[in-house]
């Protein structure tokens, strides 16, 4: 028997792209070249590292009953554009968070929300909403693991994929 070899790709490699522009501003614009022997394969994944600190820069304490929302990374932005040769093939109208948020909701199940979609800080609510009770005290399963991961003052790692238009292939 004759062991058969894919020859349409030779070899393949990631690349990291940075902002090109400060990340202070209110846009990230990212340049993504692309010439005729390449393939650009548009699964397209976002890394961002955050803190979150309370309004003064200090520290979090324990007792503090605040943490960032379900699905952070795709919160972060509310707009997603994409330009193709100088044209426009997906503009988001300022609803990418939203929209981000229900492709997670309806394109994975539920075991993907307790592995890979917790690197974009995607932690379901669960349980009893929080009203007056401290983190720890909450059934909210979702809210609890959010809180555990920002309290400390630690640094947050998010990864995950760009969402919509010309991204939606899972």
């Amino acid at each position: 028997m004759r062991n058969t070899i894919q020859t349409a790709v030779l070899w393949w490699r990631v690349t990291h792209y940075k902002p090109i522009a400060p990340v202070d501003q209110s846009d990230l614009e990212f340049d993504i070249p692309g010439d005729a022997k390449t393939y650009v394969d548009l699964d397209i994944h976002m890394s961002v590292l955050g803190k979150l600190v309370a309004q003064d820069g200090s520290a979090l304490e324990k007792t503090d009953n605040t943490t960032l929302v379900n699905n952070l990374l795709h919160s972060l932005f509310s707009q997603c554009n994409v330009t193709l040769n100088a044209v426009s093939v997906s503009s988001s109208q300022d609803l990418y968070n939203y929209k981000s948020y229900l492709e997670t909701l309806l394109t994975y199940r539920h075991d993907a929300s307790q592995s890979h979609l917790t690197n974009a800080f995607w932690n379901p609510d669960e349980g009893d909403f929080i009203a007056q009770n401290l983190p720890a005290d909450t059934k909210n399963r979702g809210y609890q693991a959010r809180w555990k991961l920002t309290y400390k003052n630690s640094e947050i790692e998010m990864h995950g994929r760009v969402s919509g238009g010309l991204f939606n292939v899972p």
